[in-house]
């Protein structure tokens, strides 16, 4: 009987060969991830424009409704004498 145990022979070139496999495909997974990253920061530029755009839509829908209370109640008064 042998020493030796039996198993798969693997040489220098073939690991070297998979890791670089690994490498590019590892390129690829961390360029999909900063092109995300990218993306989700410009989601959150656009969220903070959009927050900043329904305040000022709020506070001009406030000043249309002082404007139409203050009409309505010179319309009522005009009316009522």
């Amino acid at each position: 009987m042998s020493d030796e145990a039996p198993g798969v022979i693997v040489t220098l070139p073939e690991i070297y060969k998979k890791v670089l496999e690994t490498d590019t495909k590892l390129d690829k997974v961390i360029g999909a991830v900063e092109q995300m990253v990218a993306i989700n920061s410009r989601l959150d530029n656009h969220g903070e424009r959009l927050r900043k755009i329904e305040s000022q839509l709020a506070a001009q829908w406030i000043v249309v409704g002082v404007v139409v209370t203050v009409i309505g109640a010179a319309v009522v008064k005009t009316i009522t004498g």
